[in-house]
């Protein structure tokens, strides 16, 4: 039997069906108020389907006025947990794509269950018409404008948009690469390239540090190496500029800072605390979380997690914790169960990354993963296609392939550098810019400039000839 729709997306689709004309049109006829598991949510969900069979939009801001007036005779205590109710709906940013799918699956299998025994009847009376009839129509139910194709010749819809600032979910966390490639987007799959030990899972982290703290987005970071203790940790020490080393406390650390009112390289010290503090740790994530943004750390023992058993994991998030994520990071495909797509190595990480580009798509959510260079590359300045290990067909796989890289010389005065390797749309190949970090009080990206001569300026400023 179809499982009911979890709060969480019960409250997406009030969400949608109180402010997105799109999207009532699309369900209304479809949706049923039975599907929303409280009298309150039922409630609301009847007001908006009632103001679309009239007025043939969404409520939008006539929804006050039309609740106000449907809850007028409930005392002050009933209409006070609407209030709430109604509080907590503000707080939510639905997944459009997303949340059309899920309710196009529900809806879907909903008719077909319903539709099983009375097609069973028909078909046992040699009724064979109807139960046709009966059959096709129920095919129909669920399916949206959304799933059918584009009709090139007759749908103009696109072209008033055409031209307007790219929208992205969210800023890289890098100044310097957002001015190069903008942002990440819903529907994307991102690998960053790097050597071992070179600061992948720092990246990672970043990234979601970003999402979560600048964007409010819910962040499910799935890790095949790293253990979350380690991860908790990483994370803490971004978030509170804190040493987790005893030799660091105490410590004055240094790092490049480019100004961008003075264009120039300035030599920032900063002195290491101990992150052993767990009052400054709760305080601080409590900060880290003002934009409704959640992180969900979960650990695999390598090689034992598939794709699929992700995608198993998620849906559990969905439907227990109402928790559904904008960003999906992976640390990393090749070393992930990947047993099911063949026993040669190269097609069954072709076949991986086929599989997290088919989950962005299909999740309408943004996915991140990480990637080894060759042995020959973990030292370079600059990793370009050639230093790909295992099968560079994944390049064709994904969205944007960037490279973290840097010479020893670099490392050490806190520096690294990000490459653009591969991109479908934005930014050109070989771009590249320059960021500083301080992993000791786990500090990535700091900063981050444009240009060979800002580099040149820092080694100088550290008074070290590049």
């Amino acid at each position: 039997m179809t499982q009911n729709l979890n709060v969480g997306l019960q409250n997406s689709i009030l969400k949608l069906l109180i402010l997105d004309p799109n999207f009532i049109k699309l369900v209304a006829g479809d949706l049923k108020t039975e599907y929303f598991g409280s009298i309150i949510s039922r409630k609301i969900a009847q007001i908006c389907l009632d103001y679309y069979a009239h007025y043939k939009t969404a409520p939008e801001q006539h929804f006050n006025d039309e609740i106000h007036a449907a809850i007028s005779h409930l005392d002050t205590e009933e209409k006070q947990d609407y209030v709430d109710f109604i509080q907590r709906l503000e707080g939510i940013s639905p997944n459009f794509d997303y949340v059309l799918s899920r309710v196009s699956s529900f809806v879907k299998q909903r008719e077909f269950e319903n539709s099983a025994i009375k097609f069973a009847e028909l078909t046992a009376d040699e009724d064979f018409d109807d139960a046709e009839a009966l059959m096709y129509q129920t095919l129909k139910k669920g399916m949206y404008e959304k799933e059918e194709a584009f009709d090139y010749l007759t749908d103009f819809s696109n072209l008033e948009k055409r031209g307007e600032a790219e929208t992205y979910l969210m800023k890289t966390g890098i100044d310097a690469l957002d001015k190069l490639v903008g942002g990440y987007k819903r529907g994307e799959l991102l690998c960053t390239m790097g050597g071992y030990k070179g600061k992948k899972t720092w990246f990672l982290l970043h990234l979601a540090k970003t999402a979560v703290q600048e964007h409010g987005l819910n962040v499910i970071y799935f890790s095949h190496e790293v253990s979350e203790l380690e991860l908790e940790m990483r994370l803490d020490m971004m978030i509170s500029k804190r040493a987790s080393q005893e030799k660091y406390f105490g410590t004055v650390q240094e790092y490049p800072i480019y100004d961008p009112k003075t264009k120039q390289i300035q030599i920032q010290p900063e002195k290491a605390r101990s992150i052993y503090n767990s009052n400054i740790v709760k305080f601080n994530r409590g900060m880290f979380g003002q934009n409704q943004g959640q992180i969900k750390f979960k650990k695999y023992p390598m090689g034992t997690c598939s794709i699929e058993r992700m995608e198993n994991y998620i849906d559990y998030l969905e439907q227990f914790h109402d928790f559904i994520p904008d960003v999906i990071i992976t640390d990393y495909v090749e070393i992930m169960d990947l047993s099911k797509y063949g026993n040669e190595t190269r097609h069954q990480i072709n076949q991986g990354y086929i599989k997290l580009k088919g989950l962005a798509d299909e999740r309408n959510v943004f996915v991140a993963t990480v990637s080894q260079v060759t042995t020959g590359a973990l030292e370079k300045e600059k990793i370009t296609m050639k230093d790909i290990a295992e099968d560079r067909r994944k390049v064709g796989n994904v969205d944007l392939m960037l490279a973290v890289s840097g010479t020893n010389e670099q490392d050490k005065l806190g520096m690294g550098r990000v490459t653009i390797i591969a991109t479908r749309s934005r930014g050109d190949m070989g771009q590249h810019c320059m960021y500083s970090h301080c992993l000791p009080i786990g500090q990535f990206a700091i900063s981050s400039w444009l240009g060979d001569d800002l580099t040149r300026a820092a080694f100088e400023a550290f008074g070290e000839d590049i």
